[in-house]
């Protein structure tokens, strides 16, 4: 008996446990740029919200749509704009990271089909930790493709309007 109510506990801590970390890191607000026939690549944005009370960093995002997915960001140097693989993007603990066009974004290279707005995507998003949570991710026109919109972009909204600048900027 003992033995059965051991197993039971470690089976339900287990559980939880697996819970509390897939909650960690949420992904929101996905969109994939939809392309028309013969385009190669595509892009991917979302916001990423860390819940937890620990950094995480997401630094992988799998699929089956094309040969390779990488994370990139956009720079600024020497006044030119250009585009670079990351090996990691940090999302510090009870803070969010958008992933947009002109900044950190999912880059699809080498699709197996194009993608068609009003479809979705399946992605695996791996965390340094080894987790990995899968999400879906509605296929957008590129006209559609809208900046994600959380609640601290509300609220420096509203701090703007009231000419406060006690906000930090994401």
């Amino acid at each position: 008996m003992f033995r059965m109510i051991s197993r039971a506990v470690v089976l339900v801590a287990s559980v939880f446990s697996s819970i509390a970390m897939a909650a960690s890191l949420n992904f929101e607000h996905l969109q994939v740029r939809a392309t028309p026939p013969g385009a190669t690549n595509s892009g991917g944005y979302m916001m990423v919200e860390n819940s937890s009370h620990h950094e995480q960093a997401l630094v992988a995002v799998e699929s089956d749509i094309a040969k390779s997915i990488e994370i990139h960001t956009h720079e600024m140097k020497d006044g030119v704009m250009s585009m670079r693989q990351v090996d990691e993007v940090i999302v510090p603990a009870g803070e969010s990271v958008m992933f947009q066009p002109g900044g950190n974004h999912i880059m699809i290279m080498g699709l197996h089909h194009a993608l068609k707005a009003g479809d979705t995507v399946n992605f695996t998003m791996v965390l340094k930790n080894g987790e990995k949570v899968n999400v879906q991710a509605p296929i957008v026109a590129p006209e559609d493709i809208k900046k994600p919109k959380h609640d601290m972009d509300m609220h420096k909204d509203h701090m703007k309007m009231n000419g406060s600048n006690e906000h930090k900027h994401h």
